[in-house]
């Protein structure tokens, strides 16, 4: 595994960035649950273009209210917080995940398998280190600054919707976005 980090030096105006209570599919309340689960192999007999397992979720976008998983804050469930990133995590198998706003059904962040590894999700078609056939090699996020950052209360619902190829059984699979938001101090608007 091969990482690459690059940083630049913090200005006043770097504005702090915490954990999300979002978005786990085996999730319903602020923060991850059990994380794994297990996708079934579709019923004999199935065309193989619709062997699709389909999990998702709601949960709010920031914790709150000292939430055991978050104790050392006091927010308040309609203080404002910027969504600065959106991270997938899929395994083998997986074909998409969408971050999806739950009051307007906006979509926020999807990324998806394609032939040609432009979607975010990408499979390995070679034998090559880092392109290894059939192997799922790389995610892309979605990255959020400045005034383009979705914007809201902290008990704001977002929905995630993970699919999988079922035509084969998977044990402990994940669906979930690691993400970061940053609290807003004196907002300019509100929600």
């Amino acid at each position: 595994m091969k990482y690459t980090f690059y940083y630049e030096d913090a200005s006043p105006e770097t504005r702090p960035m915490e954990p999300s209570a979002c978005c786990d599919v085996t999730g319903t309340t602020q923060g991850v649950e059990n994380i794994e689960y297990d996708v079934p192999k579709c019923a004999f007999g199935t065309p193989p273009e619709q062997c699709l397992h389909v999990a998702e979720t709601v949960q709010p976008v920031g914790y709150y209210e000292n939430h055991p998983k978050a104790p050392k804050d006091n927010h308040k469930a309609d203080d404002l917080v910027d969504l600065v990133f959106a991270a997938p995590h899929l395994h083998v198998a997986g074909l998409s995940i969408e971050l999806i706003d739950h009051m307007t059904n906006k979509t926020l962040c999807s990324v998806y398998a394609s032939k040609d590894n432009e979607h975010g999700v990408m499979y390995g078609n070679g034998t090559q280190p880092g392109n290894e056939d059939g192997y799922m090699v790389g995610l892309i996020p979605c990255v959020w600054g400045g005034n383009d950052a979705p914007r809201f209360k902290r008990n704001h619902p977002l929905r995630t919707r993970a699919t999988y190829n079922s035509s084969h059984g998977h044990t402990g699979v994940m669906s979930l976005w690691l993400m970061d938001v940053s609290p807003v101090e004196d907002p300019d608007y509100l929600v």
